[in-house]
């Protein structure tokens, strides 16, 4: 297998997953495309491992049950992360940043968007994996498991 042919595999692959998790969003729109680029630029190298990326943390924060019992909302794609629009909780915060780091850690950021105000609610950074459902629930008082 060749290296177009693997990014074609993991292409199809994420798209699986995510159809899954984001039936109905813009992450469908961006991820077709995708598959309308050239499949050698580094572009495409680039999108494909965010998502890669944001395939992880979806998992690694819970996945569709973390999204169906705090009402979150996908919202998109950052470098290295992903972006959650927020129901009404705790912090006041309606976006969640989650990003990672090249320690293998990730830095939570809690938004406040509201017209043209941007305000940080809470940044922490160096998050272990196994602890962001935790830091979440303690941030927003929502819980994300029975």
């Amino acid at each position: 297998m060749d290296k177009q042919q693997g990014l074609i595999l993991l292409e199809n692959i994420f798209f699986v997953f995510f159809r899954k998790y984001f039936a109905e969003s813009n992450i469908l729109y961006y991820f077709e495309s995708l598959k309308q680029t050239d499949m050698n630029t580094t572009t495409t190298t680039q999108a494909t491992k965010n998502l890669r990326i944001a395939s992880t943390i979806l998992d690694q924060i819970g996945g569709g049950r973390f999204l169906k019992m705090t009402g979150s909302k996908f919202h998109g794609l950052i470098e290295a992360g992903i972006t959650f629009k927020l129901a009404r909780n705790g912090s006041g915060a309606n976006y969640l940043n989650i990003s990672l780091t090249s320690a293998d850690l990730y830095n939570m950021e809690f938004i406040s968007i509201r017209g043209a105000s941007v305000k940080t609610k809470a940044e922490i950074g160096g998050v272990y994996w196994d602890m962001l459902e935790e830091v979440f629930a303690q941030k927003t008082g929502l819980c994300t498991r029975f």
